[in-house]
């Protein structure tokens, strides 16, 4: 629903969401490069860098595999224990439920989980803060990007030959 996506949205730009409270989703997950950071290491709250980058966001609802060391993880719902919860590598560095205090004391989150889920602060949840994330995930669509307009609308000039060349040693 619109009202998840909201909540995601809001969720995911909120330092609330890590223990420490010095990052967010949004931290790694860059708008302006398509939700990715652009570094070739992430760098987690705790301030260990990841064997791997932050994965793009963009289209991610479309996307066949979630993240980049299992490809049995499914959902997106499922997929955001991960940076939340993992220890190998630490993302956000959740240890325990305090962070959804830190969402309950907050009258922004009341109204907003309650507008997403009806009732009141028994609805604010691990549960539902990864429905809302990845409710916002899948609206990130990037449409018309120079690489969307080469794939899906047939603008060969679009990119250069180098990035079709990447795409498909990528792919």
């Amino acid at each position: 629903t619109n009202e998840k996506v909201e909540l995601g949205r809001f969720l995911f730009y909120d330092k609330k969401l890590s223990q420490n409270q010095t990052q967010s989703c949004s931290s790694c997950h860059l708008q302006e490069f398509a939700f990715t950071d652009r570094k070739p290491f992430g760098v987690g709250s705790t301030g260990q860098v990841h064997p791997r980058s932050a994965q793009n966001l963009a289209n991610v609802a479309y996307h066949p595999r979630l993240n980049w060391s299992n490809n049995l993880v499914k959902s997106l719902e499922e997929q955001a224990r991960a940076p939340m919860f993992g220890i190998s590598p630490v993302e956000l560095g959740l240890t325990d439920e305090t962070y959804l205090d830190r969402l309950k004391a907050d009258s922004r989150y009341k109204e907003l989980f309650s507008k997403a889920f009806g009732g009141g602060v028994e609805n604010i949840t691990e549960q539902n803060v990864r429905f809302s994330i990845a409710s916002f995930q899948r609206s990130l669509i990037s449409g018309r990007s120079k690489f969307d307009l080469y794939q899906n609308y047939g603008d060969k000039s679009a990119v250069s030959a180098s990035a079709i060349r990447g795409s498909a040693v990528f792919n």
